[in-house]
């Protein structure tokens, strides 16, 4: 079994060179074999940009996790009926609260790089709340 960073590097060169052409496909490896993985992410997603190659996609997502786009759907609790929740968007994930939405807590902030933290949670209920005490 080949480490993914392998599969990144042949999928990238094979993209941008292709079988017929080995010696540009070599020359492409050279160029790429001594870069960082960060380095071979930003370039595939380049790669990926132009060229549309669904191969390279796949390798990439091994890297980058799941669709792009934004966390959503945080919906902690009901303080009455449970809410009706519909999805409206399977690949993205995207999810309505049709009825009894007043009763929920819905997390709507920016999740960071750090993800979601406690003081991030406590924040947010403040505001939320109107809570001021410390």
């Amino acid at each position: 079994m080949k480490p993914p960073l392998r599969d990144l590097q042949d999928a990238i060169a094979e993209t941008i060179g292709g079988d017929p052409w080995k010696s540009k496909r070599l020359y492409v490896l050279s160029l790429i074999k001594p870069k960082s993985e960060d380095f071979l992410i930003d370039l595939a997603t380049k790669v990926i940009e132009r060229y549309q190659s669904d191969k390279l996609k796949v390798v990439l997502s091994r890297f980058t996790g799941g669709v792009s786009g934004e966390i959503k759907n945080i919906i902690f609790a009901a303080n009455g009926p449970k809410p009706d929740l519909v999805l409206t968007d399977a690949v993205h994930n995207t999810v309505d609260i049709v009825a009894n939405a007043q009763y929920c807590l819905v997390y709507d902030k920016p999740i960071t790089s750090k993800g979601l933290l406690w003081n991030d949670l406590v924040s947010w209920w403040k505001e939320k709340s109107g809570d001021t005490v410390r």
